[in-house]
């Protein structure tokens, strides 16, 4: 069987409960699109969502690690003698 490229169209048969399948159509005709058009951006957008999530949960965890880090270096800045005047400051 050849292998089929990412542009190519394929036809599946899905099966979907009644209300569901009213609930996209109301929506495709709002919006002036086809059944298929609907059901196909809500898949696509589904995946886009998958990512953004994935995005938003490495992007906590570096914050928090800049978080740590800044917490550290905050910590250090506090230990070093504050100039007590213009003296001071000029030779720090």
């Amino acid at each position: 069987m050849p292998k089929r490229k990412s542009t190519d169209m394929t036809a599946m048969n899905l099966r979907l409960q009644e209300s569901l399948r009213a609930r996209i159509e109301a929506e495709a005709k709002k919006n002036g699109w086809s059944l298929n058009r609907e059901m196909v951006r809500r898949l696509e957008h589904s995946f886009i969502q998958d990512e953004l999530r994935q995005i938003t949960a490495e992007m906590q965890r570096d914050i928090a690690i800049i978080g740590v880090a800044l917490g550290v270096s905050k910590l250090k800045a506090k230990t070093r003698k504050a100039p007590t005047s213009k003296k001071d400051s000029d030779n720090g």
